[in-house]
């Protein structure tokens, strides 16, 4: 009996070695990485040198970028030996982007791009809509760059034209949100929203996370903390990493943070903006 009982033990301790192996964390990083187009004059082979060890610096396994004009420049930054690299469909020269870590066998299914969020304006991004695949679980990610100009006020009294059009691009994007959650997937939306959605009664914010559908709660993994990129000249985020009830489920705790700058850094050949990150588990 005492050695079956043992059999039994050492089974159930195989099995959850097993299963505990094949758990693996994926980072996801968003980066507003400024202007990133062929004729920049702030911008030479030499700062696409720094900007590629940057990256390497500071990996990620998936990067949702904003403010792209193209692959063809984006691989100036990403290499194609080392990134999938994705746009969304549309002329323009700050379009949203992805670049995906080849090696580790991550999968992703292209989405059509969610247009409704550019409402009709060939100078607004849409959205960049795609599937994550990884050891056999599926994470539902929207990658955003919004309006800028209405960074705290309410739009909806608001006389700043701004307001206005961030105001429209709402909708859509919550119509997106509520889509995810009927159907009980897990998802994320990363990027610039060029909103401070985390400040105390932000109305866009209450817009989005306003409980319907039934247990549709979303998070903001920042959470209180402030942002330190450059010396903390903006300590209110308007990059964000948003996630909804199963995906939470999915982020490895105390995971969120901010790549920053080295102090050689200018904003100009960088960015103003500091990479985020958060990492999920599969």
């Amino acid at each position: 009996m005492k050695t079956l009982f043992m059999r039994l033990l050492f089974t159930a301790f195989l099995c959850l070695l097993a299963s505990s192996s094949f758990a693996e964390d994926l980072k996801i990083a968003s980066w507003n990485i400024k202007d990133l187009r062929i004729k920049n004059p702030h911008r030479d082979t030499e700062v696409y040198k720094i900007l590629r060890k940057y990256v390497a610096d500071n990996p990620a396994d998936i990067w949702v970028l904003q403010e792209v004009h193209n692959k063809r420049v984006l691989k100036k930054v990403f290499s194609r030996k080392k990134y999938v690299l994705e746009c969304e469909n549309r002329k323009g020269q700050h379009r949203v982007c992805a670049a995906f870590r080849k090696g580790k066998g991550i999968r992703f299914v292209r989405h059509k791009d969610v247009k409704a969020i550019g409402i009709n304006n060939s100078g607004l991004r849409g959205g960049l809509d795609f599937t994550i695949h990884f050891h056999k679980q599926k994470l539902r990610v929207l990658g955003v760059h919004l309006k800028s100009g209405c960074f705290q006020a309410d739009p909806k009294r608001s006389k700043n034209r701004k307001c206005g059009v961030l105001a429209k691009q709402i909708p859509p994007l919550e119509k997106w949100i509520d889509d995810r959650a009927i159907e009980s997937t897990p998802f994320i939306i990363l990027g610039d929203f060029n909103r401070r959605l985390t400040k105390k009664r932000d109305v866009i914010w209450k817009d989005l996370d306003d409980g319907i559908p039934e247990k549709m709660d979303l998070t903001n993994l920042a959470g209180k903390k402030k942002n330190p990129c450059w010396n903390g000249r903006y300590p209110d985020f308007i990059d964000h990493i948003v996630v909804g009830r199963r995906a939470l489920k999915k982020f490895v705790p105390k995971s969120f943070g901010v790549y920053r700058f080295d102090k050689d850094a200018r904003r100009e050949t960088h960015s103003d903006h500091c990479p985020i990150f958060a990492s999920f588990r599969f």
